[in-house]
């Protein structure tokens, strides 16, 4: 079970207004779901401080979590491209989306967040990216086009061993985000359009999953597994 949201963002995303609000909805839902299931894992909710680099949130979460008898057994995290900037001079607080222009922010992330996490007692829980995705925006193009899943591919392939689960956002278009025009490719974030065409990320995790256990070279471009008598290569 992983309790929320992105709570480390801002409160007109999916934070609250006061970061010790959550903290005690955590550890409230903790309490409750080890009284109906005492075998269920629980861990962190999916930070967003990954591309966000919001760690203090974290550190202020997992020192909570340690004086309440209520530790996580996982750390989730949630990642993108994008790079978020608040926008002072509006009458609302307003978050622009950009995306980072480096091609390797994905590894660099990961371990940016090990290292912080080797600071705090929880360094050696196994980590979880539960949702890639390239953007936020249900309504940028490039969703439907064969970028997303060379770079989701190239991401997989340089860290899949530098974190224990790594989860694609998501399965389709026809979700609450969704922009809901008539275009059939609209910029939606899912592996489907929302009338179930497949689209190229689906392709992509459908060859990744033709990957051998036995890794025998990998490198800048490249990667090489066999089995019994076969060798895929991508």
């Amino acid at each position: 079970f992983s309790v929320w949201n992105n709570p480390d963002s801002s409160e007109n995303l999916f934070g609250f207004e006061r970061k010790e609000d959550f903290f005690e909805f955590y550890k409230e839902s903790y309490f409750a779901i080890k009284s109906v299931l005492p075998t269920a894992k629980i861990g962190t909710p999916s930070f967003a401080s990954l591309y966000c680099d919001n760690f203090p949130f974290i550190s202020a979460f997992l020192d909570y979590c340690a004086k309440n008898d209520c530790p996580p057994e996982f750390i989730n995290f949630s990642f993108s491209y994008d790079v978020i900037e608040k926008e002072n001079d509006m009458p609302y607080t307003l978050y622009l989306l950009r995306v980072a222009k480096d091609k390797d922010g994905f590894g660099k992330a990961i371990a940016n967040a090990k290292s912080f996490l080797q600071t705090t007692p929880y360094g050696d829980l196994p980590i979880y990216i539960s949702s890639w995705a390239f953007t936020n925006s249900s309504k940028n193009l490039l969703n439907d086009t064969c970028f997303i899943s060379c770079l989701f591919v190239k991401d997989y392939l340089e860290n899949f061993d530098s974190v224990d689960a790594l989860g694609y956002w998501c399965l389709s278009d026809q979700n609450t985000r969704s922009n809901f025009n008539e275009s059939l490719f609209s910029g939606g974030r899912g592996m489907f359009t929302k009338n179930g065409i497949e689209k190229s990320i689906y392709n992509a995790l459908k060859l990744l999953s033709k990957l051998d256990s036995e890794i025998i070279y990998r490198g800048s471009g490249y990667f090489i597994t066999r089995s019994y008598k076969k060798l895929h290569v991508m």
